[in-house]
């Protein structure tokens, strides 16, 4: 399938029908010197060849309007389906039936996407229904915050240790509770890092965790409100946890070496 632009379509049909054009032309003379001055059979050929010429030509011409009028009809059609859909559920089958194949086509694209879309709805439902579990589970005190410093979520050891409400938490900007934390200066220095981050607040120590996606841009931060050093403990227990595992490992590889 080849594909062609407005404007190198329309310079390919113009040449094309001027090139039909100025054969016609050239070979109506040239007959016409070919044979004898006043004969009628060589007059008709000329005029024959001259008169399917301009038919072809115009051919053309029509054939390439109609061509341009079935493309700006479905750009608008599909212009209708991109603003109607963005106001709710939308039903292609009327509007694309007048496509024919096309149109058949595009409402197999319409609804393949849909699907998708759907699926990855209740995917990303499913797993905030499971981080808010977790968190609200876990014996922590912490929140999560977006990048632009919204409260996102806030767990249950939180809300009893500070004796707040977390839904008063939920939806509103951590400056607001803690407006001694610049968190301007807290996301740069997050993006940067991209390490825990240590500060000092009125209730204690505060631990900051930077969560990155796919795309390693920065996108939720960790609060961990930590009088005893929690996190601490947690990085100390995790870089034991991997230096058993290397000496694990380093054993059953050395093992086989042995063997071998």
């Amino acid at each position: 399938m080849i594909l062609l632009d407005r404007k190198t379509a329309l310079v390919f049909f113009f040449l094309f029908s001027v090139s039909i054009l100025a054969l016609g032309i050239y070979g109506y003379y040239a007959i016409l010197r070919s044979g004898e001055e006043g004969s009628s059979a060589i007059e008709i050929k000329a005029e024959n060849l001259l008169y399917m010429s301009v038919v072809c030509a115009s051919v053309i011409i029509i054939a390439f309007l109609l061509l341009v009028g079935r493309t700006v009809y479905v750009s608008r059609e599909l212009d209708k389906l991109i603003e109607i859909n963005k106001y709710g559920d939308f039903s292609p089958e009327l509007s694309m039936r007048r496509l024919g194949k096309i149109g058949e086509k595009i409402t197999n694209l319409y609804y393949t996407l849909n699907s998708l879309n759907e699926k990855k709805s209740l995917k990303i439902s499913a797993l905030s229904e499971l981080v808010e579990y977790a968190i609200q589970n876990i014996e922590v005190p912490l929140i999560v915050t977006d990048v632009l410093g919204t409260i996102v979520y806030a767990s249950r050891r939180h809300a009893e240790r500070f004796q707040i409400n977390r839904w008063e938490l939920v939806n509103t900007h951590v400056a607001s509770h803690y407006p001694i934390i610049d968190y301007h200066d807290v996301i740069l220095t997050l993006d940067k890092s991209r390490s825990i981050l240590e500060l000092e607040a009125d209730s204690g120590p505060v631990s900051l965790i930077p969560v990155n996606n796919k795309m390693n841009a920065l996108s939720y931060v960790i609060w961990i409100f930590d009088k005893g050093g929690l996190v601490a403990e947690l990085s100390r227990n995790v870089e034991q946890t991997a230096k058993n595992s290397s000496r694990l490992l380093g054993r059953v590889f050395g093992r086989r070496n042995e063997r071998r």
